[in-house]
């Protein structure tokens, strides 16, 4: 409980440090664990608001809450050959998705470790360098590939990453955009990726406000969860051969549609909305998108977390009876109705509706009603109502919509939305007659959607 000590030195002699013995030393911000220590005891250095720690050549078994809550961690170095053994709690608060260094010939072993498998674990004997204001690493011990990790001088506007890169006379491959590799970086306008990439990272272009130009390359298959959230992107396509995506990798106020090219055995989209190629989970709808309201397809049984995040239009969603989960942040903005058809109240996570009203009209089956009123999250609504005892039915195309002469016809004037088959917005208004060149495109209306020819 030494609160105001920043730092300590702890000799080479010492072999041991026992319970508590730092712990609620608030202000260490930085430790340095020598090489002749083999054992941290219990809660060691519990409770401290450390970023950096070294962890000794030594060191063979850490103690139960040796090092927890100190969730302000960002980066461990483990030089200890053999994975040291690792107790209960023992880094409880920390984040797993920190860098952990660990030695080279080591990896593998601490890849297949309990607790250390679960980090975010750098080979340490592969070194990085700067080209030309980029920060690169090797991610091979033949130093053939390289995962571009950052910058050293602030990056242009129309950011031009290159297909190989030279450390050395070596000519090495960029093959990966790392983690958070430019998070923040607000003066990216646009963004040019080789075909030499195959992952773009998680966070790798968060929060880069101005980036409204991307073509992602055939050669990608993974994008990590926030890899463009906050970005400046209005419409975005997924290649065929992406096979992996995170939550919230397009979470971002201004993008109105995601594609996924034809092929992709992962991945499909209707309406600009991702979704799972069986169309069972919901991916992300895009928060720009105009419609003010949605009818989820009959075909989906999952919410994905962040799902719904920072819709700015929509104030109105039908959820199917087919639904039995909904993720994490996965509504949050203006809605103002819900209608959940399935007659089981669909399990919820906990801050599944962040920042959605919870006194706005919710419309369940009238059998169900009371199943509603008793289940966890769906009870914190104050304006369950029953469908039945209502007249409430599901949405559907008003019966004044129609094409005829090759135009589409809209007496009552009501707001129309068409795109054409690639997810591009086509017309957006509320005019009588709409005419567009001879094609198929999908026509939303009334929170639902049709294919029609003209």
């Amino acid at each position: 409980e030494c609160f105001w000590i920043s730092s300590f030195i702890l000799p080479n002699s010492v072999k041991s440090i026992g319970e508590e013995a730092f712990s609620y030393c608030w202000e260490l911000s930085e430790i340095t664990i020598p090489n002749s220590v083999e054992t941290i005891e219990k809660a060691a250095f519990a409770y401290n608001f450390m970023s950096k720690i070294t962890i000794g050549s030594g060191v063979k078994s850490i103690g139960d809450e040796a090092f927890a809550d100190n969730d302000s961690f960002v980066e461990m170095t483990v030089l200890a050959a053999v994975p040291p053994t690792v107790g209960t709690d023992a880094f409880r608060g920390t984040k797993r998705d920190i860098p952990v260094h660990v030695p080279g010939a080591s990896f593998d072993a601490y890849k297949a470790a309990d607790v250390w498998k679960d980090f975010n674990l750098w080979d340490m004997d592969l070194i990085t360098f700067i080209a030309n204001g980029l920060k690169y690493r090797f991610t091979d011990k033949d130093k053939k590939n390289v995962e571009l990790i950052g910058y050293e001088t602030a990056p242009p506007d129309v950011l031009k990453i290159p297909a190989t890169v030279t450390n050395d006379g070596t000519t090495c491959s960029v093959t990966a955009i790392g983690k958070e590799a430019f998070v923040g970086c607000k003066g990216i306008l646009g963004v040019t990726i080789p075909a030499s990439v195959t992952s773009i990272g998680a966070g790798a272009f968060e929060e880069c406000e101005k980036i409204m130009i991307l073509t992602i390359p055939a050669s990608v298959t993974a994008i990590g969860e926030k890899a463009f959230a906050g970005s400046g992107l209005m419409r975005v396509t997924i290649p065929a051969g992406v096979t992996s995506i995170g939550a919230g990798a397009f979470a971002t106020p201004s993008i109105t549609q995601i594609n996924v090219e034809s092929g992709n055995t992962s991945y499909c989209s209707e309406d600009g909305v991702l979704f799972n190629k069986e169309k069972t989970m919901l991916m992300q709808y895009p928060a720009g998108k105009l419609e003010t309201s949605y009818v989820v397809p009959g075909t989906v049984t999952g919410i994905w977390t962040g799902a719904f995040y920072g819709c700015q239009h929509l104030n109105k969603v039908t959820l199917p009876g087919s639904l039995t989960s909904i993720g994490t942040w996965a509504f949050s903005g203006p809605i103002e109705e819900m209608i959940v058809l399935a007659a089981v109240p669909p399990t919820a996570e906990e801050d599944a509706f962040d920042e959605v009203s919870l006194d706005i009209p919710v419309y369940v089956p009238a059998a169900s009603l009371e199943a509603y009123k008793a289940a966890a999250v769906w009870k914190e609504f104050t304006n369950l109502q029953a469908i039945g005892s209502t007249g409430l039915q599901t949405p559907s195309m008003p019966e004044s919509i129609s094409i005829q002469g090759g135009m589409l016809h809209n007496p009552q004037q009501l707001p129309v939305i068409i795109y054409d088959l690639t997810g591009r917005l086509v017309y957006s208004g509320n005019a009588t007659t709409v005419e567009l060149p001879a094609g198929i495109y999908v026509v939303s209306c009334n929170g639902t959607s049709r294919k029609v020819m003209f």
